[in-house]
């Protein structure tokens, strides 16, 4: 398995994942989908329905009769559909959430879930006290919505976006064992809390890790 169909609803994910690949994993061959009109009528809608659903399908679709061999949802909301997207096209379907929330519950750590997106919050949720459950987790979690994060983002302040998880991030490492930032967004936070004295997860490289196990890689 080489080539990977890439498909995102905003560039704020889709540019940190491109960047990502390119500095660690070149043996693969990647594809963009991009689809800013999904985030918006996920946004209206509050939560992912049939037509966001069947809007999903078509990239998928689209990405397979285009060579790729896997497809990586770069958007937190269809993680719980990617088992269901696996089963109907045949191919694997990866979402970085899902091994990062599975290496988070691991660990056996009070966690602190951060998000930028509302519509991400309680698809995260259900995904880690799920992982959770799996692993007799039982420090516990709970997730904070950073709405000043997204503001500054869309404004193109990445800067402050990032500043701003960061600051956060620090002030809850101590309260918490453990900080996850839960979108592929919110990634390139991490830098600036590189020294931080409680461990910090993001999805890119707990994504990699999956992908290379799939392709017989890990």
């Amino acid at each position: 398995m080489n080539a990977i169909g890439i498909i995102s609803i905003t560039v704020n994910a889709m540019n940190p994942i491109i960047r990502y690949f390119h500095a660690n994993a070149r043996e693969f061959s990647i594809t963009n989908y991009l689809d800013e009109g999904l985030q918006k009528q996920l946004t209206k809608e509050g939560a992912v329905n049939d037509a966001c659903l069947s809007r999903m399908e078509g990239h998928i679709e689209r990405a397979i009769s285009d060579g790729a061999e896997a497809a990586l949802l770069t958007c937190t909301v269809f993680t719980p559909f990617v088992s269901r997207f696996a089963a109907q096209f045949g191919v694997p379907v990866v979402s970085p959430d899902t091994a990062m929330m599975e290496q988070a519950a691991a660990m056996d750590k009070k966690t602190a879930i951060l998000c930028t997106f509302p519509a991400t919050v309680t698809p995260t949720a259900e995904l880690y006290a799920e992982a959770a459950k799996t692993h007799g987790n039982i420090q516990g979690f709970e997730i904070f919505l950073l709405d000043d994060a997204a503001d500054a983002m869309n404004k193109g302040d990445s800067a402050g976006h990032n500043r701003i998880i960061a600051e956060k991030a620090s002030a809850l490492s101590k309260d918490f064992d453990l900080i996850v930032l839960a979108q592929i967004s919110m990634s390139e936070a991490a830098a600036l809390i590189k020294n931080l004295a409680k461990p910090v997860l993001t999805s890119p490289a707990c994504m990699l890790t999956a992908i290379r196990n799939l392709a017989g890689m890990g």
